[in-house]
């Protein structure tokens, strides 16, 4: 880590972003499935297991169950989503996005549309 006097402080920011912050945060989505589960429980508010799981099989990428729960829990314990359990039968867990997930999930919906829009 490039860092001057002050541990915190970043040497390679200049006028304006780190990289070392933004390599923190892409390295928690550097896997094939974790984005694309923070993108897919964002774009619905909260999802339980099988409908992020049905949500998130596409053509011939299918991901399993096994995969799955452990990338959840990845992201709960990261700190980007929330599980919270509910009380029916038979036992469910809805996931949905914390502040911290939120914040990211705008960040690549308007990095996707400046892609798309060319702007």
């Amino acid at each position: 880590m490039v860092t001057g006097k002050n541990s915190n402080e970043c040497l390679m920011k200049g006028g304006g972003l780190c990289p070392l912050q933004i390599e923190n945060i892409l390295t928690n989505f550097r896997n094939k499935w974790s984005l694309p589960i923070l993108i897919t429980i964002g774009n619905f508010s909260s999802l339980h297991f099988n409908l992020i799981k049905r949500k998130m099989s596409y053509g011939s990428n299918n991901i399993s169950s096994k995969v799955l729960s452990e990338k959840l829990k990845n992201l709960v314990k990261s700190g980007f989503i929330t599980s919270r359990e509910q009380d029916v039968y038979p036992f469910k867990i809805k996931y949905s996005l914390t502040d911290k997930g939120e914040g990211i999930y705008k960040k690549f919906s308007s990095f996707s549309e400046s892609y798309e829009t060319g702007k």
